[in-house]
Formats: C-alpha cells, sequence, structure tokens
C-alpha cells in the first residue's frame, strides 16, 4: 500500500517561530503546542489549554548536562484547570 501525505498546519501564535507555536494534523483531532518556559504566562487565557493532556519538559540534568525529557499527563480538574496549570506548577517547582 502506497503512503499519502498529510498536512500539518503550524500557526506562529506570536508571529515569531521561536516564540509559541500550535500544530494541528489535519484529520486528527489532537493539538500539540511548542510553548517555552518563559512564555507559559502569556497563555492564561487560552481555554484549549484547560484540558486534559500529555507533555513533554525538556532539559539538561544537574548532574550530566545530558539532555532529559520528563513526560506526564494532566486531567482536567475540579477548578476547571488542566495542562496549563500542571506546567505551571513545574515553573514554580523546577
Amino acid at each position: 500500500m502506497a503512503a499519502h501525505g498529510k498536512n500539518i498546519q503550524l500557526y506562529l501564535i506570536d508571529g515569531d517561530a521561536s516564540g509559541r507555536i500550535k500544530c494541528s494534523l489535519v484529520n486528527w483531532t489532537g493539538v500539540a503546542y511548542k510553548i517555552p518556559r518563559i512564555e507559559l504566562d502569556k497563555c492564561k487565557d487560552r481555554a484549549d489549554l484547560k484540558q486534559s493532556g500529555v507533555y513533554f519538559l525538556f532539559g539538561k540534568s544537574d548532574e550530566t548536562e545530558k539532555k532529559v525529557v520528563y513526560i506526564g499527563q494532566a486531567g482536567a480538574r475540579k477548578n476547571g484547570e488542566g495542562i496549563l496549570n500542571r506546567l505551571m506548577e513545574h515553573k514554580r517547582n523546577p
């Protein structure tokens, strides 16, 4: 069976490729975001980040300086907050 191409849409939220980016794939209900840690405060008004989701935190190990990734998940909470609230908790506790 031949592979079919897919269309990925990248939306530069701030108009800058080094800032926040929303990524969607045609015919897929999921959405991916790239949000630099220093830009999290700008996302407080985004209702789509108050839902459940999976997130990746990229950084370097304090001991070895090697690149590391932490994979987490957040559910929608009773207070109406979801993934953004969980990311803010990580920001407060590096």
